[in-house]
């Protein structure tokens, strides 16, 4: 018995310095060679001699870095709970309906979606988000005055990013869904619950961690996109990726390298706080 527990413990340490090594590798690294690139002056793509710290002080200074700041968080966070939320509507809904061919096409639908290119998708709703598409025609019969959610707008970035993310959503949350047992489910009906009690009592808990990886993975992804807010947003609405990229279009990689720094550093450090609150929540 004593061999066994230590053989345990020898595995647990073991996986648990794995798993350390593996995060200094994916965060610790690419913050150690940032920050030294952040630190040198770069003069058509080739770095000066000497070290500076001009690159933060212009950084800092500049009013567009904290635009793009706020809305690349704003943005990963809407788009994150919003897709989310949409997700779990349709899986609770198609989960209701007796027919498991409707369920499954849902789910193959999702995954054809999410699977086509994510530049044909955004294309094709430039053009629905555009003024002559026929989202503001339709919006313009009714007699409304301007349709919110256009080209160039935060509201249509946000828009373009629902069609790429809430299939994604979606195939997370069924894959949950379809793991909560199903005597769990009858037993409740048998006991009198309703619809609306098995789904916030039952359903919604036993899935709350794929929920939490949903609501993080697009975040993530929404934050580190470019295309959606280039094509959609254009240059009113700019995030943190566009900022880099114009920065390594001029061979000024002492500044991408300082925005790419601090911008992952944020990112690491909201996750961090993130995780502390729900690790509270749970009494851990």
């Amino acid at each position: 018995m004593p061999n066994t527990i230590n053989n345990k413990r020898l595995i647990q340490n073991t996986m648990g310095f794995i798993h350390i090594v593996w995060q200094v590798v994916l965060f610790g690294a690419p913050l150690y060679f940032l920050g030294l690139l952040s630190f040198k002056h770069y003069n058509m793509g080739l770095p000066d001699a000497s070290l500076t710290i001009n690159n933060y002080q212009l950084l800092f200074t500049d009013s567009l870095f904290y635009k793009a700041i706020l809305n690349t968080f704003a943005l990963g966070i809407i788009v994150s709970v919003i897709s989310t939320f949409l997700a779990l509507i349709a899986v609770i809904s198609a989960f209701n309906l007796k027919q498991k061919t409707i369920r499954n096409t849902l789910l193959y639908a999702c995954a054809v979606v999410f699977f086509i290119g994510l530049i044909p998708r955004t294309f094709v709703f430039q053009y629905l988000l555009s003024d002559q598409g026929p989202f503001s025609a339709s919006w313009h019969l009714a007699g409304l005055k301007t349709f919110p959610f256009r080209l160039y707008t935060f509201a249509g970035v946000v828009m373009g990013y629902l069609p790429v993310f809430v299939p994604l959503s979606i195939i997370i949350l069924f894959i949950a869904r379809k793991e909560v047992p199903r005597n769990y489910i009858q037993a409740a009906k048998e006991l009198g619950a309703g619809n609306r009690n098995i789904q916030f009592d039952i359903v919604i808990p036993l899935i709350k961690s794929s929920l939490l990886i949903s609501l993080v993975l697009v975040f993530l992804l929404t934050i580190a996109d470019v295309i959606v807010i280039d094509l959609i947003g254009g240059s009113r609405i700019y995030s943190v990726s566009s900022l880099i990229i114009d920065y390594i279009k001029i061979d000024d990689w002492g500044m991408a390298a300082a925005v790419s720094f601090v911008f992952l550093f944020s990112v690491l450090l909201f996750l961090y706080l993130i995780s502390k609150i729900i690790l509270k929540k749970k009494g851990e």
